[in-house]
């Protein structure tokens, strides 16, 4: 087997796969806690309930949600959405309204049935919110925080682009100063500087550009160069 490979950390390829065990293992659990306790609810429902539940009352146009706007708030896709309101329509949780003069808009609320299921619900959820506290701490005080930092991070610059950046520093190399070298130090700062005196050099400029070595090694300087390879 090729050397390379000992040079794999293993542990961080298998982290995602964690990620997504631990996250099926709690839904699965957390599916059972509402089933021994009488409620036919899902975990995977609490998110858009919760959010549909919190929409001010009575509700008007303006605070109605649609799918788009469920799946900005909560984070996740609008074919997610879409299929949680089915389910939850379909147990008479939510209703679905079509816009009296926009066909293609289509508005979601809690139903009455929902809202009282909520509060029946309210005590389960407490409890539920308290055990995961406990069962987070396992792993650090600071895991919800760790969490949200490393979710904005991958909002903000995703795993495939961090990639390129690693691949691209992992492909230069710093170097000493070396004759071999010497043109390239005019190559690289004879046109800034020339742009940057428009065009004019003094005598000790034009001297440093050419003879790098004797104006800073000489006395003492380093000279250091970033190869891409």
């Amino acid at each position: 087997m090729d050397n390379s490979i000992e040079q794999l950390k293993l542990g961080y390829f298998y982290g995602a796969t964690q990620f997504r065990r631990i996250s099926d293992k709690l839904q699965i659990d957390g599916d059972k806690i509402y089933k021994e306790n009488g409620f036919n609810f899902k975990t995977s429902w609490f998110p858009v309930f919760f959010t549909l539940l919190y929409i001010p009352e009575p509700a008007t146009t303006e605070v109605k949600m649609t799918v788009l706007n469920l799946a900005e708030s909560i984070g996740v896709s609008h074919i997610t959405i879409k299929n949680i309101v089915r389910e939850l329509e379909k147990e008479n949780l939510a209703k679905i309204e079509i816009h009296p003069t926009d066909k293609r808009s289509k508005h979601i609320t809690i139903t009455e049935e929902g809202r009282q299921l909520a509060d029946k619900l309210l005590k389960i959820w407490i409890a539920y919110a308290d055990t995961l506290e406990n069962l987070f701490n396992v792993g650090s005080p600071d895991l919800l925080n760790i969490l949200d930092r490393l979710e904005r991070r991958l909002h903000k610059n995703p795993i495939n682009q961090q990639f390129q950046k690693l691949e691209t520093l992992q492909t230069i190399s710093i170097v000493d100063y070396k004759p071999s070298l010497k043109k390239s130090f005019y190559d690289l700062s004879g046109k800034w500087l020339l742009e940057l005196l428009n065009g004019s050099l003094d005598e000790e400029d034009n001297f440093t550009l050419h003879h790098p070595d004797q104006a800073y090694l000489l006395s003492g300087g380093f000279i250091f160069y970033a190869l891409y390879n």
